[in-house]
């Protein structure tokens, strides 16, 4: 596993933005939220980020977090503003190996694609440019009937990364499949999704929203915000709990009006359905403007769901976004 020592501080100057001197118009305002957003997904690697309160608040009005000159945002300012949201800096950044199997087993690297490079540099996502050997394809064609660590390793080790990232083609789209020691996750892009494009932004979602919440890895991540009083949690828990096919319910974190749970559930469309008949819950769609890149990724990975408690029921509910993703699954080996 790869840690960047000072990672912060070193992303913070790399995305810092010249901004004028005063930034007291809208549109000037506009273009710090816009780093500040950015920095801010940089640093956390999750979109699951913009569901703090706090930092909705900050996108709102990022002015008091502009170094004194007035032209750039301050970096202290920005990290105080992620741990007084509850969030981390993520610092050990498995370095990804990324490799497409054809229909005939053939294997080719992808981690050199322009668009995949210029998407994982946006997510800070490491990648290996260990070119494809005569073995590899042997070794990926065991790996995914049985998944194997030491094999894993042993693959891994050749190419300098952390994790294999093995993406294929079919007619309805590509699949995708995460194998990293002890765990794997695999799902599927939309049909005529921008392959290149999108999967670094769905890997950067499923890699960091358990580094996160470690306790919840092998668990759908549920983020419900609104709630205000001890009888609107015990209500919610009681839903989540009542939800069919529920095996498992923990409570991972609590901040200001906002619960993470750890659930062991239906996935995909199945608990998003379930949720989406809870009276009380209405999807939280308060992302900034993001690219829409970021956004899909964040929907199609479906690590972790975030919704808003409402204390009167029958509120409208928009449809949620369509989930494709499997979740992360701790995985037997032998």
């Amino acid at each position: 596993m790869r840690v960047w020592p000072g990672v912060a501080l070193l992303l913070l100057s790399l995305l810092g933005l010249a901004l004028p001197a005063s930034a007291a118009s809208i549109g000037e305002t506009d273009a710090i939220s816009v780093d500040l957003s950015e920095q801010l997904l940089t640093l956390a690697g999750t979109a699951a980020i913009f569901d703090s309160p706090r930092i909705q608040a900050a996108l709102h009005d990022p002015v008091p977090l502009l170094q004194a000159s007035g032209k750039a945002l301050d970096p202290a300012g920005v990290l105080k503003l992620l741990k007084d949201s509850g969030f981390r800096v993520w610092k050990a950044r498995p370095r990804l190996w990324i490799v497409q199997l054809a229909s005939d087993g053939s294997v080719t690297l992808l981690a050199t694609e322009p668009h995949l490079q210029a998407e994982a540099s946006y997510r800070s996502l490491p990648l290996s440019e260990s070119p494809v050997v005569a073995t590899d394809a042997a070794a990926l064609a065991s790996l995914l009937q049985r998944p194997d660590d030491a094999a894993l390793t042993a693959l891994l080790g050749t190419h300098q990364a952390d994790a294999l990232v093995v993406v294929s083609a079919s007619s309805s789209g590509y699949a995708w499949q995460l194998l990293h020691t002890g765990w794997q996750r695999s799902g599927q892009l939309p049909p005529a999704a921008d392959m290149p494009g999108l999967l670094p932004h769905v890997l950067s979602e499923v890699l960091a929203v358990p580094a996160e919440w470690p306790e919840g890895t092998g668990r759908t991540l549920v983020h419900v915000g609104g709630v205000s009083s001890f009888s609107e949690f015990t209500a919610l828990q009681k839903a989540l709990q009542q939800i069919d096919g529920v095996q498992g319910l923990s409570l991972v974190r609590v901040g200001g009006s906002s619960a993470w749970f750890a659930v062991d559930a239906p996935t995909g469309s199945a608990l998003v359905a379930a949720l989406a008949g809870i009276d009380h819950l209405s999807v939280d769609a308060a992302l900034p403007v993001l690219k829409p890149l970021v956004v899909q990724g964040r929907n199609v990975a479906a690590v972790l769901l975030s919704w808003t408690w409402n204390a009167a029921p029958g509120t409208d509910k928009p449809s949620p976004a369509p989930v494709t993703a499997a979740p992360l699954e701790k995985q037997a080996h032998g």
